[in-house]
This record gives C-alpha cells, structure tokens and sequence, in this order.
C-alpha cells in the first residue's frame, strides 16, 4: 500500500473522513474530557512529568527561544533607533 499512490490516495481520504465523523460527531465531548483532565492536573507536577519526558530538548527549545526573543529584541531596538 505504500508503494501505490492510488491506494495510499484511497486510505488518506478514508482516513479522513474517519476523523472528519469522529470530531464533528463528538468534538464537544472530546474537548470536555480534555478540559476537565487538564483542569485536575497540579502544575508543578505536570511541568515535572513533561521535563521528564521531554528532557534534554526541552533545554534547547528554551535556549532558542531565549535567543530568537533576544534577537527580535535588537531589531526592534535598532530599528526604532534607526527612525527616531
């Protein structure tokens, strides 16, 4: 199936409408379970559950933010230096 595009269109599309039914008939209900599970959830314990599972990537996900914002941050700076 894999090798074949016209199975793999066919199983895309059904796959598909699969999941199309299943959040249209019961997306409220999927988004209430979530909201509730999520609502019952400690903080703390869940950052410490996700930096565990995460891990080291986590670690990089924030070094980059720290330097795109830093970056973001000069530009601006510049730019407003640059027009005033």
């Amino acid at each position: 199936m894999v090798d074949d595009p016209e199975w793999s269109g066919i199983l895309e599309a059904r796959l598909g409408e699969a999941v199309s039914f299943v959040v249209n008939t019961y997306g409220s209900e999927l988004a209430e379970v979530i909201s509730v599970t999520v609502d019952r959830w400690d903080g703390k314990e869940a950052a410490e559950r996700i930096e565990l599972h995460v891990g080291r990537d986590l670690q990089f996900i924030r070094i980059n933010g720290t330097v795109v914002g830093a970056l973001a941050g000069l530009v601006i700076h510049a730019v407003g230096q640059t027009l005033s």
